[in-house]
């Protein structure tokens, strides 16, 4: 395997790993999107039944994993998938954007 293979199969293993959290913070409600980091409001709402915690765990975990089937296509584990490559070039400048800002706060 290449090292862009490796790579993005290093990618879909970590999105489904988070992709399965996400599913999991539905069942695990307050304590588990404390867990997560998502906030106390959110915590809360979860802990009060309100449909907008699962929503959006649900939402971002169907996103990880249609991430993680493209990130395999990438690899050549599965088929061509419709708008790869402007998938996979958004999700990758998405992570840098993600990473520099991450970087940026935390020297400040």
């Amino acid at each position: 395997m290449k090292g862009v293979q490796l790579l993005a199969l290093a990618a879909a293993l970590f999105d489904t790993a988070a992709a399965l959290a996400h599913f999991a913070c539905i069942v695990w409600g307050g304590r588990g999107l404390r867990l997560m980091g998502a906030g106390e409001r959110m915590a809360r709402m979860a802990e009060a039944g309100h449909w907008y915690p699962p929503l959006v765990s649900a939402a971002i975990g169907v996103v990880l994993s249609l991430l993680a089937g493209y990130a395999l296509a990438g690899a050549g584990l599965l088929g061509p998938l419709p708008f790869m490559r402007p998938v996979l070039a958004g999700a990758g400048l998405w992570l840098a954007a993600c990473s520099s800002s991450m970087t940026a706060s935390s020297t400040s």
